[in-house]
């Protein structure tokens, strides 16, 4: 994920918080109309900044568990490519052959 795909998730989960908390408010009736442009107001930023918070943790540790991935990877073939250096061909015939009409499967 990109910071920018973060921020566009967080900027999402804010105006659904935006809209819960306002139509919360709104039908209850018991909350002024200052109140409850404050409470919105909070919810937004709030709301934002915790889910902004915990899309970044995860996106640390998928890059963490992805640079752990790729370093075992290259080891890995560092040590298959080592050993198939060291490694005397056993079968000479491998290679380019060129294909016998007469030992083709007739349909």
């Amino acid at each position: 994920m990109t910071n920018a795909t973060i921020m566009f998730a967080a900027f999402i989960v804010s105006a659904v918080s935006v809209i819960i908390v306002f139509v919360a408010g709104m039908t209850s009736g018991v909350v002024r109309t200052t109140t409850l442009l404050t409470r919105t107001f909070y919810a937004f930023f709030m709301t934002g900044a915790a889910s902004y918070f915990i899309l970044m943790i995860f996106d640390w540790y998928y890059e963490k568990k992805h640079k752990e991935f790729i370093s075992g990877k290259v080891a890995d073939d560092a040590q298959t490519d080592s050993k198939e250096e060291n490694k005397a061909p056993e079968n000479k015939q491998e290679g380019f052959k060129p294909i016998n009409a007469n030992e083709l499967p007739k349909a």
